[in-house]
């Protein structure tokens, strides 16, 4: 059964064809992962158009969380790293920094900048920064449990996807045998 996407959405209204397809794929990865990957592939192509950044942010950050839950991790990172480089967004670096953390690659550069400090993730990207200089797995421990859970966390749980992220850092905590005092 071929996807009934790009044939059917107006193919002079980039805009309009973009929301669409993000509609589509929304609806698809949660009903039938081969639609999904079609309509991705639209997307992506798509993406290459004259269409706002705001919709190429959303495109790669929709594309990218799907490739990121499924464990594609190398995919995801670059279409996080175009967020991140080309229209300087915050939250795709926190999934490169738990992508680089899973697989032992190397943080990528604009953790370290100054003008992160300033963001409204920082709680989270510094906890990357402690790991990155190699802090104690028992300082990281204490870091998420005493300053990430209880001042953002026990808020966003719902709201955000930071949970699932730290769950996976606090089990890699755990394997190491962390001895809190």
């Amino acid at each position: 059964m071929k996807a009934c996407h790009v044939e059917s959405i107006d193919k002079h209204n980039s805009y309009r064809a973009a929301q669409c397809l993000l509609a589509l794929y929304g609806t698809y990865r949660n009903i039938d992962q081969q639609m999904a990957k079609e309509v991705s592939i639209d997307l992506l192509e798509l993406k290459e158009k004259n269409i706002s950044n705001v919709l190429k942010i959303n495109i790669n950050y929709s594309v990218g969380m799907q490739e990121y839950l499924e464990g594609r991790y190398e995919r995801a990172y670059d279409l996080f790293q175009e967020n991140i480089s080309k229209y300087n967004s915050i939250m795709p670096l926190l999934f490169q920094c738990s992508i680089c953390s899973r697989l032992g690659l190397e943080y990528p550069k604009e953790l370290f900048s100054k003008e992160i400090e300033e963001r409204y993730d920082f709680i989270y990207l510094d906890y990357f920064r402690k790991k990155y200089n190699q802090e104690e797995n028992d300082k990281l421990a204490k870091y998420v449990l005493k300053t990430v859970i209880p001042k953002k966390l026990k808020d966003e749980v719902y709201r955000n996807p930071y949970w699932s992220l730290f769950e996976y850092e606090m089990y890699d905590m755990a394997n190491n045998d962390i001895k809190l005092k």
